[in-house]
């Protein structure tokens, strides 16, 4: 009777470590953020993550949030074209 062939590799080493809870945390809120971004474009996913960061809730729902998201976009755009035409 022959012996068994050996494996040309191990499966998996089973002294490896595993992802640490941080690291587990820093991909997860990566790939939200790149989801976000790809969805709300880049300028509302930075704006929408300072307000998550600081808890801001709006009282009206998420048509409300939506409302102030484009309220204070539209406020950096003018104060950003304001100030352009002022340095003139």
């Amino acid at each position: 009777m022959r012996p068994m062939p050996e494996p040309a590799r191990e499966a998996m080493d089973e002294q490896q470590p595993t992802p640490l809870e941080q690291e587990v945390a820093r991909r997860r809120a990566m790939a939200l953020k790149e989801w976000l971004s790809s969805e709300l474009g880049e300028e509302r996913a930075m704006l929408t993550g300072i307000l998550a960061k600081h808890r801001v809730q709006v009282a009206g729902g998420g048509d409300e949030a939506k409302a102030l998201l484009q309220d204070l976009l539209e406020w950096k755009a003018d104060f950003v074209t304001s100030s352009k035409s002022a340095q003139k």
